[in-house]
């Protein structure tokens, strides 16, 4: 079984009739059958990738058996986790575990919280970076050819003097990998950084991070000189 992200082919009548199987056999002689019977999966083909909202599905020789919808958590207290919406099978794979350990194996593909991560970093939060790395992981600083544990990491961030802020540009995932393009910069903004982090995913946490960092600025004089280019912002 493979369990992925909505493809813009997949048939979105096919997901519905996940969900309308599902409640149909799950709330039997819970709910009044006569509500059930007007249920039509048509009716979440509308909710599906709506709202920040993600959706996976597993498939079984070609066949959307099951779905799941998650997003960033709609509760206050507790924003920057995960929520799982809804999580769906097919009656007759309902009670073969296919859920519990095909997500637990398949976590990593999952998206870590790029914005989060780096809001953590951004505040020096060393309890909060922690928790997004595995107690094995590794970093690299390739500009500086310095190697970190997690532990050396978050001193290296956390002791760094000044106060800091920034935006997250870009992220782009390929598998197990994020890349995140990242614009650092001093609250008073007299010192500016663009980092790019390529981010090793396992089981959901950053098993390895090598990142490049360069400072902002002007392009040099003897560029400048020859008319070349253009500035990418005004």
């Amino acid at each position: 079984m493979e369990i992925r992200y909505i493809l813009p082919d997949d048939d979105l009548s096919e997901i519905g009739g996940v969900y309308e199987r599902s409640w149909k056999y799950a709330y039997k002689n819970i709910i009044p059958q006569d509500y059930l019977d007007r249920i039509s999966g048509d009716g979440w083909i509308d909710g599906i990738n709506k709202d920040g909202r993600k959706s996976i599905v597993a498939v079984e020789n070609g066949m959307i058996i099951g779905t799941s919808c998650f997003c960033r958590s709609r509760w206050e207290n507790y924003a920057g986790y995960g929520e799982i919406v809804s999580l769906y099978l097919l009656p007759e794979y309902m009670g073969k575990g296919y859920w519990r350990e095909k997500i637990k194996r398949n976590a990593g593909e999952v998206p870590m919280n790029i914005q989060n991560f780096w809001k953590a970093v951004l505040e020096q939060d060393a309890g909060k970076i922690r928790t997004y790395f595995h107690e094995d992981a590794y970093v690299n600083w390739h500009c500086t050819n310095e190697h970190f544990s997690v532990e050396e990491y978050i001193r290296a961030n956390c002791e760094y003097p000044g106060e800091w802020d920034g935006r997250v540009e870009r992220v782009e995932r390929a598998g197990d990998l994020a890349i995140a393009a990242v614009n650092v910069y001093t609250r008073d903004r007299s010192l500016s950084f663009h980092v790019v982090s390529f981010m090793k995913i396992k089981d959901g946490l950053v098993s390895a991070l090598d990142e490049y960092w360069g400072d902002d600025g002007d392009a040099p004089q003897w560029r400048l000189e020859k008319k070349i280019g253009t500035k990418i912002k005004g």
